[in-house]
């Protein structure tokens, strides 16, 4: 059975929580974390290590099937129509 690819969209409280349970679940595997701002890859790069991409846009990963956004929600109507026109599923992590 193939793993569903799960992108991490966002790392801020929510997404640092989502990447672990990716991580623990039998049947999905991370894909990568996405981030809006370039000058927090490197930064997350390290936290995360060499293993998970970070990049700054969904194009740069490959076979992504889900991306959950854990990022603010009124962001999501910025990000999720270009995933949804790729043919990728979301998830949004509504703000707590």
């Amino acid at each position: 059975m193939s793993k569903t690819r799960i992108a991490v969209v966002g790392f801020g409280n929510v997404g640092r929580e989502v990447l672990p349970a990716v991580k623990e679940s039998p049947d999905m595997e991370v894909a990568g974390i996405i981030l809006r701002d370039q000058k927090k890859v490197d930064a997350t790069q390290k936290k995360v290590g060499p293993d998970v991409p970070v990049v700054t846009d969904i194009e740069q990963l490959n076979n992504v099937d889900v991306a959950i956004l854990s990022i603010p929600s009124r962001a999501i109507s910025d990000v999720a129509p270009k995933y949804l026109e790729m043919g990728i599923n979301t998830i949004d992590s509504f703000d707590i």
